[in-house]
C-alpha cells in the first residue's frame, strides 16, 4: 500500500543570551503535532530537566513560519520541506533537523460514498472524489497538510478551487479535536449537511478515530 510521508522538522532560531530567570521557550508547531498528544508526553520531562518552561503555539506551518520571521518563536516544529529550506536559506533559522515522519491520509465516512476504499494511490482517490463530486473538506490554511493536499490535486491534474463552495469546502483552520470542534462527518456541530472527505495527517486521523466510532482511512 503506497503512502505519502512528510518530515516534521525542528528549526532552531537565534536565541538571546541567557538571563537569571529563564523566559519561556516559544515553540511554534503544527496543529497536527499537537493533536497527537506528543507535547503532553514530552514537555513535562523537558521542563523538569532544564527548568525552562515551554509555551506551545499550535498553528499551520505557514503561520508558524510567519511567527518565527517576526521574532515571535524560538523553535519551529513544522512539515513543509520547501518552506523550511527557504526559511533557513534566507537567514531566519540557524539549523534544521529531521525529527520524525508522518503519513498523510484521506479519511472518510464508513459508507465510502466516493468508492475509494482500497485505492493505493491518493491522487487517483482524489480523482474519484472529484468525478463523483463527493464532499471534500480542505484545511485551506496554507499549513503543511494543506500544501501536501494541493500537491496531490496537481498530481491528479485537478484544480479543486474551481469547485470551491460546491463539493470542495475550505475550513481555513486545523481539523483535529484540539484545534476545532468541527468533525468531517459528525452530525453536530459540523455545519455541513453531507459527510465530507478530509486530507489529514495520520496522527490527526488517529485522534479522530478515538472520538468518532466508524471513521475510516480508506487510502494512504
Amino acid at each position: 500500500m503506497s503512502r505519502i510521508v512528510t518530515l516534521f522538522l525542528a528549526i532552531l532560531l537565534a536565541l538571546p543570551a541567557g538571563t537569571e530567570e529563564p523566559r519561556p521557550l516559544l515553540l511554534a508547531s503544527t496543529t497536527s503535532t499537537e493533536n497527537t498528544g506528543l507535547f503532553d508526553a514530552i514537555l513535562p520531562d523537558f521542563e523538569k530537566q532544564t527548568g525552562i518552561p515551554v509555551r506551545v503555539v499550535a498553528v499551520g506551518t505557514g503561520q508558524a513560519l510567519l511567527l518565527a520571521r517576526s521574532g515571535d518563536a524560538d523553535v519551529l516544529l513544522v512539515h513543509d520541506r520547501a518552506s523550511e529550506d527557504r526559511f533557513v536559506k534566507e537567514g531566519y533559522g540557524v539549523e534544521r533537523f529531521d525529527v520524525m515522519t508522518n503519513d498523510f491520509v484521506v479519511v472518510g465516512p464508513p459508507d465510502d460514498p466516493a468508492a475509494i476504499r482500497g485505492e493505493p494511490d491518493i491522487a487517483r482517490a482524489l480523482g474519484r472524489i472529484a468525478a463523483s463530486e463527493s464532499r471534500f473538506v480542505s484545511r485551506g490554511d496554507d499549513s503543511g497538510t494543506h500544501k501536501a493536499e494541493m500537491r496531490q490535486w496537481r498530481a491528479a491534474g485537478i484544480d479543486p478551487l474551481a469547485a470551491s463552495g460546491r463539493w470542495y469546502l475550505e475550513l481555513g483552520s486545523g481539523m483535529g479535536p484540539r484545534s476545532t470542534p468541527l468533525r468531517p462527518w459528525a452530525p453536530t456541530p459540523w455545519p455541513i449537511a453531507e459527510p465530507g472527505w478530509p486530507f489529514a495527517t495520520a496522527g490527526t486521523s488517529i485522534s479522530w478515530s478515538k472520538e468518532i466510532p466508524g471513521s475510516r482511512i480508506p487510502t494512504r
